[in-house]
């Protein structure tokens, strides 16, 4: 049964020290790094800690791959409405390439929740292939 205080339940940090920089990449959720770019689309500081804490749900069994997630909006259509949002999740795997999601929305907030659960599947499926690669090679 998992508890409250378990490391994979954690938000991301909003910013890491600097002397901590150097130790990313098999760090904790609550020491890796997540920067919001909001591009001129409207977010408050309640859903900053939301999508902190939604994105260290998704991804906090995986937190000693990453080394930093930024999320970046874009207000595509600008005035003339639709479904104009965009939100880009990146995720910067350690010793690894990076994974990249782009979702739209009609607002910030529907973007986002689908670009977070594209990463999870897309983190998690980036590990897997390479732990199949790391295996394959191990056996030769």
């Amino acid at each position: 049964m998992r508890t409250a205080g378990n490391a994979e339940r954690r938000p991301f940090a909003g910013s890491v020290p600097h002397a901590g920089k150097a130790s990313l990449g098999r760090t904790s959720i609550d020491r890796t790094p997540l920067s919001i770019h909001r591009g001129g689309v409207g977010t408050n500081a309640a859903f900053e800690d939301h999508m902190r804490k939604h994105l260290g749900f998704k991804l906090g069994k995986v937190a000693s791959h990453i080394e930093s997630v930024t999320v970046s909006f874009e207000d595509v259509n600008g005035r003339r409405g639709g479904v104009d949002t965009s939100c880009r999740i990146k995720v910067v795997l350690s010793h690894m390439a990076s994974v990249l999601v782009e979702e739209l929305g009609f607002d910030a907030a529907e973007a986002f929740d689908r670009a977070a659960t594209r990463v999870e599947q897309a983190v998690r499926g980036h590990l897997d292939r390479a732990r199949t690669v790391r295996r394959s090679v191990k056996q030769y």
